[in-house]
């Protein structure tokens, strides 16, 4: 789908964070942790720099990033006392996922589709996070690819559902 999108002028670097998201599935799969959380950290980076793209600061939106800080602030103290070595990269791709996260609420684009699963992606990598450093979460899998796979589908649906935005 991405692939033939030729009206959107950023398919490739799409098309990057989903490869990078592929390539993190397959390495969390086999248990390579730290090289799965960094091919994530890439494909952050990439739909980071998608969302940049469609900078804007819509006032009514101030609330949602608020509550993302929260959320992540919330979560950075949980997780703090159980990563240990994992101290650095984790807090890396903290970062990464919520400057994603960020500008995807401050972009120009509908909350319904892209920011949506920009927020999504979020939940999925936090469920990821609770299972490993923090409790077992019940049916993580399910829980995990559920979302995770939602949250691509948001995010593509999101990009190119607005042909005149992105159109050059």
């Amino acid at each position: 789908m991405v692939w033939r999108a030729e009206f959107f002028k950023h398919r490739l670097l799409l098309l990057g964070a989903l490869t990078a998201s592929v390539v993190g599935d397959i390495l969390l799969h086999r248990d390579l942790f730290v090289l799965g959380l960094s091919a994530f950290l890439i494909a952050q980076i990439q739909y980071a720099f998608l969302f940049y793209q469609f900078r804007k600061l819509p006032v009514h939106r101030l609330g949602l990033s608020f509550i993302l800080l929260i959320y992540l602030v919330g979560m950075l103290v949980l997780l703090i006392p159980n990563l240990g070595e994992m101290m650095i990269p984790v807090f890396g791709y903290l970062i990464a996922i919520s400057a994603m996260g960020f500008l995807a609420i401050q972009s120009s684009l509908p909350i319904k589709w892209a920011v949506l699963g920009a927020l999504v992606f979020i939940l999925s990598d936090s469920l990821i996070a609770a299972n490993k450093f923090m409790f077992e979460v019940p049916h993580d899998r399910l829980f995990v690819m559920s979302t995770y796979y939602a949250a691509q589908w948001l995010l593509v649906s999101g990009f190119l559902s607005n042909k005149g935005i992105f159109s050059e």
